[in-house]
């Protein structure tokens, strides 16, 4: 009852508002809106509590309406009204009548037509809340036509009471595909889209077989607690796929007051994977050529992108054709062979060689842009046959107790390897080793292609030729032999000087000059000098010599094994004594003889021997001097020079004197010996002599000398009466 009896106050109130506001009810030029602001209060209560038996509804609405000034009769205008609300309002609504003259065309929002009359339903406005209302007329007659609005509304109080309703909403995202053993995360997101708290939420994951979390439960709880209305927490579950295909994740949540929601996550776990495989002959035989096969599948799910696959070969095995590719660098191979499918399967034949004996390994390494490796080996044992080759070397000649070097070359020119090869040579008689005449070199194992240089030096001993044969011998090939013949030849020159022991000063010497060459090997540029001492003279020589002072030279281009080359030179001396000539002959093989001849040069020792009487003739008993005397005019001294005077019967020495001692025999006078006398050199000697009988007295008188080998008489005639 006491509602209806508030509803018709407040239409009576309305009725009111609208006569008196409304300036086209009097014909206003502007109408005048009064509001009343009405208040509005809260009362958390049980039931709302009013007061008052009305409200004043201009203090809760406004309401400002606008026209164009001018409009054109026919032609639809637009005029606004804005409804605001002063204080919180219920119940609102906007009503004006349509005036004559004018028709309604339309508005925004829709407004219900009653009659003659617009009404817009406002509903519910909060404090302050503006509804914007457009509305389009059309003027079908001149003049000025009022529009007028009538606003009603009631005070809104409120008391509120919060009801709601939890709703619980889970959801799990994760990667749709992952690879096997491949780290993945999974997210769940628990939310509270309801209206009231989620109280007590619990949330479980349950990690199905295939995915295994880290810390290796099966079962995760995550307790999230009261769970406020929109909203959120999330988890991340990282998870690890281990098993092959498509596995699903199945998380829960749980609240004491909303019930419980799941949602799934599902992955599908694939494989990326590929298969490699190589083959390779067990055996092989250095030289021939040989298959090597290989091939390449995608084992796993999906495509693989940018694979390569790269055979790395040994250096002693070369590639000599390949089916899938020509891109050979080296001793690697390399197939780029781009995208492979899934499932598919590809395969390469290569054709290769080995020159090199031994167990030779290939290497398969397959790479991908997916990261996968893969690595393959195989192994071929190649096998080849030994075969040795040597050569000896040596000089063709060599000189007798020179130096001269062997070289020996041993090489497997075969396609295997030579086991334990020797090499023995035993020396010839010809030359001589400082470890004996038989010789053995331990080499070792040799590869094919492979060579040993050994060096034997040794020294030529003995003239003649010698032939050095080497062997080389191996476990597992056939032994071979090279030899080296060298002439060892004498190298050597004989040189002689014949002269004169003794020859007289002022003759002509014949010295000979002979250089033989006694060896095996001609000498060439032979220089052959000849010196001699100042007291010389070179007087003659054969083969145009070079003179040069006390020096000639003779240049000989070539001197025969065997052969002499013989020069005559003549000197002469002026000067007795010991004088002597040097002789040298060099060649260009290293020949150097000397040899030195001397010649004791005598002078003429020649002996003048005079003797004269003072006194002559003489008379009984008178007396006379005999005078002797010895000049040496020659050039060269004697000795020994003796004066031995023989009286006749008609005379007898009485006294005697001389350069030596004279001794009175009877009829004989006998002087000592002189010594040495000089060249130029005189002695004298003297003999007082009486008459004794008439006569022709004849005094004979002997000298000897070393030179002299009979002696030399000389008479003085003396006449006594």
């Amino acid at each position: 009852m006491k509602k209806i009896s508030l509803l018709i106050f407040i239409l009576a109130l309305a009725v009111v508002f609208t006569t008196s506001c409304c300036p086209a009810a009097r014909h206003e030029e502007k109408p005048v809106v009064k509001k009343q602001a009405p208040v509005e209060k809260a009362a958390k209560v049980e039931e709302p509590v009013f007061s008052g038996q009305g409200c004043d509804v201009c203090s809760l609405i406004k309401v400002v309406a606008s026209a164009p000034k001018e409009a054109v009769i026919g032609q639809t205008y637009q005029s606004d009204v804005d409804v605001t609300a002063l204080q919180h309002a219920g119940e609102v609504k906007l009503i004006t009548r349509i005036p004559p003259n004018l028709k309604y065309v339309k508005s925004e929002p829709p407004a219900t037509v009653e009659g003659n009359k617009l009404v817009w339903d406002l509903g519910s406005m909060n404090k302050d809340q503006v509804r914007k209302i457009q509305v389009w007329w059309t003027p079908e007659q001149e003049g000025k036509h009022w529009i007028c609005y009538v606003a009603m509304a009631f005070p809104r109080y409120c008391v509120d009471t919060l009801v709601g309703k939890p709703m619980l909403a889970i959801s799990k995202q994760g990667p749709a595909t992952a690879n096997l053993n491949q780290e993945i995360t999974y997210t769940v997101v628990v939310q509270n889209k309801g209206t009231a708290v989620a109280r007590g939420v619990v949330v479980t994951d349950q990690i199905p077989e295939g995915l295994v979390h880290t810390s290796g439960k099966n079962t995760l709880t995550f307790e999230v607690g009261d769970l406020a209305p929109n909203a959120s927490k999330s988890f991340n579950v990282p998870v690890k796929a281990m098993v092959r295909g498509n596995v699903c994740n199945v998380a829960f949540a749980r609240s004491s007051n909303a019930g419980e929601v799941s949602d799934k996550a599902c992955t599908q776990i694939m494989k990326k994977d590929v298969v490699v495989s190589l083959n390779c002959p067990q055996n092989g035989l250095v030289g021939t050529r040989s298959n090597v096969n290989f091939g390449v599948q995608n084992t796993g799910d999906t495509s693989l992108t940018k694979v390569v696959v790269e055979l790395e070969y040994p250096a002693a095995v070369k590639v000599l054709q390949s089916d899938c590719t020509t891109n050979v660098m080296g001793n690697k191979v390399v197939w780029n062979i781009g995208e492979l499918k899934a499932g598919a399967q590809v395969n390469c034949n290569q054709a290769v060689v080995a020159d090199v004996e031994g167990n030779h390994c290939v290497k398969l390494t397959l790479t991908c842009a997916e990261g996968i490796t893969q690595t393959a080996n195989c192994c071929t044992l190649w096998k080849g046959v030994p075969k040795l080759e040597i050569t000896k070397t040596a000089p063709p000649t060599a000189k007798l107790d020179s130096e001269f070097t062997y070289n020996i070359v041993v090489k497997n020119v075969g396609t295997g390897v030579a086991k334990n090869v020797k090499v023995v040579d035993p020396l010839p008689s010809q030359v001589n080793h400082p470890r004996g005449a038989e010789l053995q070199y331990t080499i070792g194992d040799l590869n094919p292609n492979d060579s040993r240089t050994i060096q034997i030096p040794v020294k030529a001993v003995n003239t003649g030729e010698a032939n050095n044969c080497a062997k080389a011998m191996a476990d597992n090939a056939e032994p071979v032999q090279a030899c080296a013949k060298t002439v060892i030849q004498k190298q050597s020159a004989q040189l002689a000087l014949n002269c004169s022991e003794e020859m007289f000063v002022g003759k002509r010497g014949a010295n000979r000059i002979v250089l033989t060459n006694t060896g095996d090997i001609a000498l060439t540029n032979v220089v052959i000098t000849a010196m001699w001492s100042s007291q010389l003279t070179l007087v003659a020589a054969e083969g145009n010599p070079n003179v040069a002072g006390n020096q000639a030279v003779w240049n000989v281009a070539s001197l025969a094994p065997r052969t002499e080359k013989v020069i005559s030179v003549e000197v002469m001396s002026k000067f007795a004594g010991k004088h002597c000539m040097q002789v040298s002959a060099v060649s260009a093989e290293g020949i150097n003889e000397k040899v030195e001849c001397c010649t004791l040069w005598k002078g003429f020792p020649a002996l003048l021997l005079e003797v004269i009487d003072t006194e002559d003739p003489l008379l009984m008993n008178e007396e006379t001097t005999y005078v002797i005397e010895v000049t040496n005019q020659g050039t060269a001294l004697d000795r020994q020079v003796q004066i031995v005077a023989i009286f006749p019967a008609e005379t007898n020495p009485v006294q005697v004197a001389g350069d030596t001692q004279g001794s009175i025999q009877g009829k004989r006078v006998v002087f000592a010996p002189y010594p040495v006398l000089e060249p130029k050199q005189k002695i004298k000697f003297t003999i007082r002599a009486r008459a004794a009988s008439k006569g022709d007295s004849r005094l004979t008188v002997e000298m000897s000398s070393e030179l002299l080998q009979k002696p030399v008489k000389e008479e003085e005639s003396t006449q006594v009466y």
